[in-house]
């Protein structure tokens, strides 16, 4: 499907360019009509599985960002930002990377840093609250789904959090949800 080789084709030119990338850049990528690629760019952007900026330049794709957004990741030397927690679990494992992630608790506003090896993250308290929903099929997984995807301290303050907003999901370890989303993201960092 065009869309997933559109998606998969604008994470790899982000996290290899750091730069903005046009609808033309990744037509000549894929071997494919600037038009159509140009529709499927129009589908993610819609689904909230793109991001792009004023000039309608890619920004964002699957969650990594070049841009700055909620969390920040030093990922290898090079500073990226994602569009929710599960997105830098599942980033620096599919990529084996070292480096640290920022993010805020939702509960507290307290800031937190976690530290990758060789895309394993080193240990710490700290858990993360995946939402039931699939981000795949939101209205707007940027919109609907990111925000709901956090750090927490325990898993306690998790299920308050997720109680007190009305929404369902499990609490995982910073270990589980690693390797949940390196299995994830490993197909978008695939050579194809």
């Amino acid at each position: 499907m065009l869309t997933d080789d559109v998606r998969r084709a604008a994470f790899r030119l982000l996290l290899s360019s750091r730069a903005p990338i046009t609808a033309a850049e990744l037509a000549d990528q894929l071997g494919q009509p600037t038009d159509q690629v140009r529709g499927a760019l129009k589908t993610l952007h819609e689904q909230g599985l793109l991001r792009v900026n004023a000039a309608r330049q890619i920004i964002g794709a699957a969650g990594l960002s070049i841009q700055p957004d909620r969390h920040q990741v030093d990922l290898d030397g090079h500073r990226y930002w994602t569009w929710c927690a599960y997105d830098i679990l599942g980033i620096f494992a599919a990529l084996g990377a070292t480096g640290h992630a920022y993010s805020t608790t939702p509960d507290t506003g307290q800031a937190v840093d976690v530290q990758f090896r060789d895309g394993t993250p080193q240990p710490t308290q700290l858990v993360l609250f995946l939402p039931d929903d699939d981000p795949d099929r939101c209205t707007s997984a940027y919109d609907q789904w990111c925000p709901n995807s956090n750090l927490f301290h325990s898993a306690e303050a998790a299920q308050r959090w997720a109680a007190a907003h009305g929404i369902t999901g499990q609490v995982l370890t910073l270990t589980q949800a690693a390797e949940r989303g390196g299995a994830r993201w490993r197909p978008l960092t695939a050579a194809t």
